[in-house]
């Protein structure tokens, strides 16, 4: 049986990462991880997480198979989170220190390297304050310097036309299968 490939979604604060990877799975019927945090929500109803206190995060830490610390939060998902999904939004610290060894399928790390200007638009949209914005720009500066992907987009919505060609190109090919038998 052939494994369906995860995709690592990686970029800056304000890529647009939860939100494009949101748009492609309910787009084209894909799932995503929603990794575990001990961080409170930004808003009420903030997807891409499922929000945990410290005590439940330390206990499931040790069983991780992707987990970083950021602001003395922690982040980390388990592969019981994994089964049957095809993207989890993770930071550079988390891909290095993926257990790709546990998970038994193929992965691809697709990095969205948007310009700092647009990141800072969309934290302001998002409702953050000014200085978390700039904290966040200057540690993500560090965090991201040399970091690459398997595949690389300048915005989310560039990584959003590659899926939709990618299901483009799969339905024309089902189509023309069929034509052919």
């Amino acid at each position: 049986m052939k494994k369906n490939i995860l995709f690592l979604v990686v970029g800056a604060s304000g890529s647009g990462k939860t939100y494009i990877v949101d748009r492609i799975c309910n787009q084209f019927n894909m799932k995503q991880v929603y990794s575990a945090t001990t961080r409170k929500p930004r808003y009420e109803g903030e997807i891409g997480h499922i929000f945990v206190n410290r005590e439940q995060a330390e206990k499931d830490w040790h069983n991780a198979v992707a987990k970083t610390r950021y602001n003395d939060e922690l982040y980390y998902t388990t592969t019981d989170m994994l089964e049957d999904k095809s993207f989890y939004v993770i930071d550079p610290y988390g891909v290095r220190n993926f257990n790709y060894n546990i998970i038994y399928r193929p992965v691809k790390i697709l990095f969205i390297n948007s310009p700092w200007y647009i990141r800072m638009i969309n934290m302001f949209k998002r409702g953050d304050k000014l200085k978390d914005i700039i904290n966040r720009l200057l540690l993500d500066k560090k965090e991201f310097k040399g970091f690459k992907g398997d595949l690389e987009f300048k915005n989310s919505n560039d990584l959003y036309d590659y899926f939709e060609q990618k299901h483009l190109m799969k339905s024309i090919f089902k189509i023309t299968e069929g034509q052919n038998k």
